[in-house]
Order: C-alpha cells, then structure tokens, then sequence
C-alpha cells in the first residue's frame, strides 16, 4: 500500500513539474521579510556606532540627521526635530504618537528603532534597549528622545555654557585665519539658536563679530557705519571682503615660467 502511494505521489509531482507551475515551499515569504522597508540600510552605512561619549554626540547626531535626510521625506526629519525639542512629562507611546501624528508613527516607529539600535554600542545601545522596557514597544522615536536625554540634557548649566562660548568667540590676529573663526562661531550660534530656540539680535551679533577683528578692521566699519540699523551679514561681508583681498596680496604669486624664457629670448 505504502510503495503504490510513494509512486503516485511522484507521479504526481512529475506531471506538476512538466506542467510548469512553480511549487511554493515557503523560501519567498523569508526571502521577502524585508522587503518594502523605507529606512533602508545603505542611507546608514557610512556612519560610526555611537557609544555612549556626549562629546560625540553632537557630531553623530548630525550624521545621523543627514542620514535621515537621504530618505526623502522631510516630514520625517520634522517630528524627529519635534521629538528631540519637546519636553515630555513621561516617555510614553501615547505622547510620542500625538505629537509625531498616527500615520508617521505607525510608518517609522518600528525602522526607526531598529536602525538605531543598529547605530549604537555599549551605554548607548542599553539606552535604546531599555525604551521596549519604558514603553513596552520598540518605539524610535522614544529612543532618540531617550538617547539625547541622556547624552545631550537641557541644563541651565549648559545652556550657559554654551552661551559663555558665543559670548568669548576669540580674536584673529592675521586676516588669513579669519574665514574659519568665524565659520566655527557662526555654527555654534545656529546650533544655541535652534536647541534653545533664542535668538542673538543684530546688533549684539555685531558687537561680538568687531571683537574678533584686528583694530583696522574695526576702523573700516567705524568710518562707514552711517546708521544705527546695521546688519550683521552686511558687516561681515564687508570685512571678509577686505580680508580675503589682503590674503591675495601677501600670497607670493607663482611665476611664469615659459613666458620669462620667451621674453629673454626675444
């Protein structure tokens, strides 16, 4: 009875095979588990595990944003920003999922998690963890409120601190290293201005900015400050302008080579 029926199946299975259709053994439903995902892993692969370092935060943060960019939805970035500004009383689903709207949490939530928890080592990977522990989900965006909690906290300390480093932007003693001061200055009054959302007026940006300059630069802007309403990127201007024309005068000049040898030759 056995052997008539182990030949009927392969009789079976032959006909099926010469008929052309395909036999589903399961493989198409794991080979396709991931397929579909919106935060692909080729936008994170250049960056650096973050591991718990808060000098390092920053930086990673940064890549991180720039990351994220790459996926095409700014709506995305938007309640990640939202998400990492809000002061919550309690990291809870419920709030994260009011502020960031339904839709986008049920869309990312779960990505988002799991490429964070891929991005991070060490402390920073326990922080992330810990949030399905806090929420009983695997929420991401709890776990990047819950990573700039604690490796980047709002403290009247550091708000302070950052302030005093604006306030004490340095002085340039020659013209060719000016560009760079005040590139880095001008990043951290951004970085101040969108974490603690205050802003530094005109008038004091300037005031700031003529410390960092040589005295005769200060005097070009003296001599042609006609109104009270002046500007800081118009004063900025002018100065990189004056300085960028001195550093043109005081770089050597390669020669000409093969028109010297022309000339003598004439």
């Amino acid at each position: 009875m056995m052997g008539n029926l182990k030949a009927e199946e392969r009789d079976f299975l032959k006909r099926l095979i010469l008929s052309g259709a395909k036999l589903d053994f399961g493989k198409d439903k794991t080979k396709n588990k991931f397929q579909g995902m919106i935060l692909d892993e080729k936008y994170f692969r250049r960056m650096d595990k973050f591991g718990g370092k808060p000098e390092l935060w920053n930086e990673w943060f940064f890549n991180f944003s720039t990351a994220i960019g790459q996926v095409g939805d700014k709506a995305l970035w938007d309640a990640i920003e939202q998400v990492v500004k809000k002061d919550f009383n309690n990291l809870d689903v419920v709030s994260m999922e009011s502020l960031v709207g339904k839709d986008y949490y049920d869309k990312y939530s779960g990505e988002l998690f799991s490429v964070l928890v891929g991005l991070t080592e060490g402390e920073a990977n326990s922080v992330v963890r810990g949030v399905c522990t806090l929420t009983g989900e695997r929420c991401g965006f709890t776990a990047i409120k819950a990573l700039g909690e604690r490796f980047n906290p709002k403290t009247p300390a550091r708000f302070l601190m950052q302030l005093m480093d604006i306030l004490k932007p340095g002085v340039v003693k020659d013209a060719r290293g000016l560009a760079k001061l005040v590139e880095d200055w001008e990043g951290k009054i951004s970085k101040w201005e969108r974490e603690w959302e205050e802003l530094l007026s005109e008038k004091v940006k300037v005031a700031l900015f003529l410390t960092m300059i040589p005295q005769d630069f200060q005097d070009v802007i003296f001599q042609n400050a006609t109104s009270p309403d002046f500007k800081y990127k118009e004063i900025r201007d002018k100065v990189m302008c004056v300085a960028s024309h001195r550093v043109q005068m005081v770089t050597p000049q390669p020669m000409d080579i093969g028109r010297v040898g022309l000339e003598e030759g004439a």
